[in-house]
């Protein structure tokens, strides 16, 4: 699995909090169409904060923020179900991977670098 937070800071007057979910969920999707191409078919955001490909849940968003003297300070944690052999069992219904194949060596921090742009 792919497990990543960070915490950004936004002036107030910049940023739709309520669309901020959507944008780091489509940012999210494009960083994967952008290493697995193949997912374009297959692979969408279910609103408001979490990726599935077909009807099956591959990705969760979750968005935290407070607001302090004009700036929105946010935590943005995603968790991405990369690549697996199995899923468990009370899961199999509800749960799948991005990749139906073994990622090589780096791939993480590529992407991870390449979500972060």
């Amino acid at each position: 699995p792919f497990i990543f937070s960070g915490k950004i800071q936004i002036p107030a007057h910049d940023l739709s909090l309520p669309l901020f979910s959507l944008f780091t969920a489509r940012a999210l999707l494009n960083t994967i169409f952008h290493f697995f191409p193949e997912r374009l078919e297959d692979t969408t955001i279910k609103w408001p904060n979490d990726i599935y490909r077909g009807d099956k849940k591959v990705s969760g968003i979750l968005i935290e923020s407070e607001f302090v003297q004009g700036l929105y300070s946010i935590v943005i944690g995603i968790g991405l179900n990369f690549y697996g052999t199995s899923v468990p069992k009370d899961l199999e219904r509800i749960a799948t991977f991005v990749s139906d194949h073994p990622l090589e060596e780096g791939r993480l921090e590529q992407f991870a670098f390449r979500l972060i742009e």
